[in-house]
């Protein structure tokens, strides 16, 4: 091919930049000016859509944290907003100061990218009423959903349930014409990464619905700890009596369901001081 030829197809041309109104040189081919813009204006170009590209990522994600935090399954609306901030030691003192410290160090190192495989899990009890056990569990949550990073999921791996409504779902699909069966809620809530269970041992552990809810309960253990995920539990119970001869987690889920989440959460129970503030 001749140096003419070559001219011809590869040569540059001198044209005003549409962006800043600059001459600039580009190069040709076939003919054609292959540069549109001058090298500042391109460069510019290529920051604003990256700029662009990150805030509409982070928008996306905001949109989805909120879906998440506001779904059926995620912060109830009486402690959506709330901050670690707004917890009150006016009853409790400086010891709940470290176990919410250490709440927050649980939450921040929690494995939101990737499979929480044998991350310990939490008992968050007091024999009183009011102290802030779920305010503890949804101020964790929020942290969680805050750090997650993946736009690809349709639902929220940390699920925040009460047990009345855990409860519910499993009797409702015990019934004919289930749109799920009970085999098939228990997989869901043994599966998902993070399991907030709220309000655990409220119900009466005697009677005839005994029998259901220590099932419930021990299927809901045995199973998180087989596939060694994590759960959340908010009681009023813990795996000693308060007092001698009253009601413990024994009475509540057996021996061997205690058994199992006291190795989950290393036999450590988080008793939350103070007097009830309702």
């Amino acid at each position: 091919m001749s140096p003419d030829h070559l001219t011809e197809h590869y040569g540059k041309a001198i044209q005003p930049c549409p962006d800043c109104g600059n001459e600039f040189e580009s190069p040709l081919y076939m003919g054609k000016a292959v540069a549109k813009f001058c090298t500042d204006c391109r460069s510019a170009r290529s920051r604003a859509f990256e700029l662009e590209r990150v805030e509409t990522h982070l928008r996306s994600l905001a949109n989805k944290r909120r879906e998440w935090a506001e779904s059926p399954v995620g912060i109830p609306i009486k402690y959506r907003g709330l901050t670690w901030d707004d917890f009150r030691y006016d009853h409790g003192g400086e010891n709940n100061r470290q176990k919410v410290a250490a709440f927050r160090h649980w939450a921040n190192s929690f494995p939101t990218d990737q499979r929480p495989l044998g991350v310990e899990s939490l008992l968050i009890t007091r024999d009183v009423n009011g102290v802030g056990k779920t305010m503890l569990a949804c101020l964790i949550l929020q942290d969680l959903i805050n750090r997650f990073e993946e736009l690809g999921r349709e639902r929220s791996p940390f699920q925040f349930w009460a047990v009345k409504d855990v409860k519910m779902r499993v009797n409702a699909a015990r019934r004919f014409g289930s749109q799920e069966t009970e085999e098939q809620v228990y997989a869901d809530l043994t599966t998902i990464p993070l399991l907030i269970l709220d309000d655990v041992g409220k119900e009466k552990m005697t009677g005839y619905e005994a029998a259901d809810d220590y099932e419930m309960y021990f299927t809901l253990i045995n199973k998180r700890y087989n596939n060694q995920l994590p759960v959340i539990l908010t009681t009023n119970l813990t795996y000693e009596p308060w007092v001698p001869g009253g009601a413990s987690l024994i009475d509540l889920i057996g021996r061997a369901g205690v058994s199992r989440l006291m190795e989950m959460t290393g036999g450590i129970d988080y008793i939350i001081e103070g007097e009830d503030r309702r």
